[in-house]
């Protein structure tokens, strides 16, 4: 037993410093009045006061910001702080590209909060969370007429708006002028190999829904919609509509003939 004492005691001394040390920190800590906060506890299982001290701690870190946030929306009561904090987790969505997230916020923001003078700045956010999901022409454009439809309603209410806004929307009707000639193309590759007239048909329509529906936004694309529907029309032999395109385009774009 006494040899047992003389292998421990050598121990007990060299611990006796750290554990008087940690005590020592603990005790003025508790002394100073700062909150403790376990930093090995889960996020989701941190209390209200407990998530409030761990984000100023943390602060720096977007993507660490962005847990934080949905668990301060989960258990907070101040209803100013959840306004805050709704409104900060879309433009940290927004600024990581985790477009999902940026619009589910943003979206919730307008929502709840649609009389605040920083719910334009939820609009803005939805916006660029959409735009940041823009596809090529040649890809499904769904999404694209979601985007003019938020633009448009964001002008509405907002008509001092920046310029980038409505550049974006001229950007969106490029994509869906320019999807519905690839789509145009594509039938008219079909007819070329078959002469078939419903595919020289379908290629019609899609440029007869160009000019009534897409053109008046962005016009300067009628040249162009022009010149495939007059190809289109040398296809189906249709003498009377190459001539009427013919002297149209010779009218709106003189410059063009004189060139050629």
């Amino acid at each position: 037993m006494n040899i047992y004492k003389l292998l421990i005691l050598p121990i007990l001394i060299i611990s006796l410093p750290g554990c008087l040390h940690q005590s020592a920190r603990t005790t003025k800590k508790q002394s100073s009045g700062a909150r403790y906060i376990d930093t090995n506890k889960p996020i989701k299982e941190m209390t209200k006061e407990e998530i409030r001290t761990f984000k100023q701690e943390k602060k720096d870190d977007k993507e660490l910001l962005i847990k934080i946030n949905k668990r301060i929306l989960e258990v907070e009561t101040d209803s100013e702080l959840v306004r805050q904090t709704t409104l900060e987790t879309a433009q940290l969505a927004l600024d990581k590209k985790d477009w999902e997230l940026a619009q589910k916020y943003s979206t919730d923001y307008q929502q709840l909060y649609p009389g605040t003078p920083q719910a334009q700045q939820a609009a803005l956010i939805h916006i660029h969370s959409l735009y940041g999901e823009l596809l090529s022409p040649d890809k499904d454009q769904t999404k694209t007429q979601l985007i003019i439809d938020a633009i448009q309603k964001f002008l509405t209410l907002y008509p001092k708006a920046e310029p980038n806004v409505k550049e974006m929307r001229k950007v969106c009707y490029q994509h869906l002028i320019e999807h519905e000639l690839h789509v145009a193309r594509h039938y008219l590759n079909k007819y070329n190999f078959s002469h078939a007239l419903f595919p020289l048909n379908a290629a019609l329509r899609r440029i007869a829904y160009i000019k009534e529906k897409l053109l008046p936004h962005l016009p300067t694309y009628e040249e162009k919609v022009l010149l495939f529907e007059l190809e289109l029309n040398e296809k189906s032999l249709n003498t009377k509509g190459i001539q009427e395109l013919k002297d149209l385009l010779a009218k709106k774009f003189p410059s063009r003939i004189s060139a050629s």
